[in-house]
């Protein structure tokens, strides 16, 4: 009997040791697990500190006043004592909020474009949260601004902001349209109401008025001027002679024909201005051509538009396609094939017209600014077939690809017409573009890993990627 009970102790002596194990095992597992849940928890409550603050930076910016130095609040904190970190690219960093969790620090990564950097630490996690700043937004974020004119919108819109400092007009029922905004209010007509009308997050019927840049804003970029039209026109009145400038690919060529009589001259082709401004003083009697590259063309007087305006790539590739030839029936669209980043920006002190000499179908791309009107230059303009614009508007009074009667027929102007707003340039406006006296912001994004800002990362602002390097120790 004793034997029995032994050779049973025996047996039941390992199971009774992978129990207790077992019961060691799952106590162990649970405050391992405990342990983990706690830290997610802690970690979590950091990015949200550190979440909260960088919103708490931007309402900061974005409600701050303008002075000659730019954003009072950004400009006020780069003028106070470095936090002691530098940024990935060696630059000092400033501390622009500070909470009892978090903290915002500010550094210039570029003429006019901040990093902020929120950092909150609770126990031992650190959460820290990005975004890109850029002090002043450009007027290419709008795919239509009209300073002294209200604007008929009837029809649908799928992109860009459309801004008026009067009012705004909708027409015709069942349209969508993206952030509209406007000063003296939005009224409704033909059909269209409030209740069938559709508005963009952020649409407003009575925003303050937004300044509309003048002939001095145009005539700072001066400063940028290669030269090239003051060697041609060395010693001559300019008022005697019809200056015109042809976009070639990476180049460019300004010629002088003479009013009267006499001989007409030409810059030959020239590169691309390094900074990216092709400034003339006067007007600007013919401007086409194809672009591969940036650029802006500043002219302190008005500018007529002689022929097709390009964006190409180095193989000739068009940026979109059925532009020309245009078949009404074809969707104007990206060309899947092309392998540029042109960007052009045209900036008027006067009227930018149409001329008489354009054929039946005209492609643009650019963004076009204009203190006076935009398009067809009057109700006597022969009638055209087909108009492909790829860009924005920002004008005085209005653009007019058509004149139409009640009944829908075009007396003068572009019988078929499609204006695409350029995402792209609302991110990275063409050189030394227009600014308004308010900042835009990139997305929030976490920081992570330890790796430095790299050489491989592009140079250009784009608020949907675009991480400029992490913050270091320094002293």
């Amino acid at each position: 009997m004793n034997r029995q009970r032994g050779t049973l102790l025996v047996a039941v002596l390992p199971l009774a040791l992978a129990v207790a194990a077992y019961v060691v095992f799952s106590l162990t597992s649970t405050e391992v697990d405990v342990r983990m849940d706690q830290r997610r928890r802690i970690q979590a409550r950091a990015y949200h500190a550190a979440e909260s603050a960088l919103a708490v930076a931007h309402g900061l910016v974005k409600v701050s006043a303008y002075d000659a130095t730019g954003n009072v609040v950004v400009r006020t904190a780069l003028a106070g004592e470095p936090s002691g970190l530098l940024n990935a690219r060696g630059g000092e960093t400033y501390v622009l909020w500070t909470g009892a969790r978090a903290e915002v620090l500010v550094s210039e990564v570029e003429p006019g474009l901040f990093q902020f950097d929120s950092i909150a630490r609770l126990g031992s996690s650190t959460a820290q949260l990005r975004s890109l700043v850029r002090e002043r937004d450009s007027f290419a974020r709008y795919t239509l601004f009209v300073n002294s004119a209200g604007i008929n919108l009837g029809g649908a819109m799928s992109d860009g902001r459309v801004h008026t400092n009067q009012g705004i007009r909708f027409r015709f029922p069942g349209h969508t349209y993206p952030t509209v905004t406007a000063v003296t209010g939005f009224t409704y007509t033909d059909g269209a109401t409030q209740s069938n009308t559709t508005l963009g997050a952020g649409s407003n019927d009575h925003v303050d008025p937004v300044p509309m840049p003048d002939l001095g804003d145009i005539q700072e970029r001066a400063a940028y001027n290669d030269g090239i039209l003051d060697t041609l026109m060395a010693g001559k009145n300019r008022n005697n002679y019809n200056i015109s400038l042809e976009l070639v690919g990476s180049q460019y060529r300004f010629t002088a024909v003479p009013k009267a009589s006499g001989t007409t001259l030409t810059s030959g082709l020239k590169p691309l201005p390094p900074q990216g401004v092709i400034y003339v003083n006067g007007t600007l009697a013919g401007l086409k051509g194809t672009l591969n590259g940036r650029a802006t063309v500043a002219v302190t007087g008005g500018v007529t538009i002689t022929g097709n305006i390009q964006y190409v790539d180095s193989a000739g590739r068009t940026a979109y396609l059925n532009g020309l030839p245009a078949t009404p029936g074809l969707p104007y669209e990206p060309n899947p094939a092309y392998q540029g980043n042109s960007a052009l920006g045209v900036m008027a002190g006067g009227d930018v017209l149409y001329s008489s000499s354009i054929g039946s179908k005209l492609e643009l791309n650019a963004y076009f600014f204009s203190r006076g009107r935009f398009g067809v230059p009057n109700s006597s303009y022969g009638v055209r077939s087909t108009l492909r614009s790829l860009g924005g508007h920002t004008v005085e009074s209005g653009v007019v690809g058509a004149y139409v009667t009640s009944s829908g027929t075009v007396t003068a102007g572009f019988q078929n017409r499609a204006y695409l707003f350029d995402r792209r340039l609302a991110d990275s406006p063409p050189p030394h573009f227009l600014e308004i006296d308010e900042p835009s912001f990139s997305a929030m994004r976490i920081v992570e890993g330890t790796g430095r800002y790299g050489a491989d990362e592009p140079d250009t602002w784009n608020v949907n990627d675009r991480p400029i390097g992490l913050l270091d120790g320094g002293g």
